[in-house]
C-alpha cells in the first residue's frame, strides 16, 4: 500500500513537473490527496521494527546514495 502510494503520487509530480500537457482536475487532485492520507495512515501502521527499512527507503527515494553515506 505505502509503495503504491509513493509511486502513484511520485508520477504525478513528474507530470505536473515535466509534461506540457498535464492538466490537473479537481476530481484527480482528490484522489491523490486521498493516496497521500492512505499512504500515511499505513505509515502510522508500520510495525516500529520495519521503520529503520522505511527510513532508508525513504533516503534512496529522496536522495540517492549520497543520502545514505550521509545518514
Amino acid at each position: 500500500m505505502l509503495s503504491d502510494a509513493f509511486g502513484e503520487l511520485q508520477e504525478a509530480r513528474h507530470g505536473a513537473d515535466y509534461d506540457p500537457a498535464f492538466a490537473a482536475t479537481r476530481l484527480s487532485t482528490l484522489a491523490h490527496i486521498n493516496t497521500a492520507r492512505s499512504g500515511i495512515d499505513a505509515i502510522k501502521r508500520m510495525d516500529k521494527a520495519n521503520l529503520h527499512q522505511f527510513d532508508m527507503f525513504l533516503l534512496l527515494a529522496l536522495g540517492g546514495d549520497r543520502m545514505i553515506k550521509n545518514s
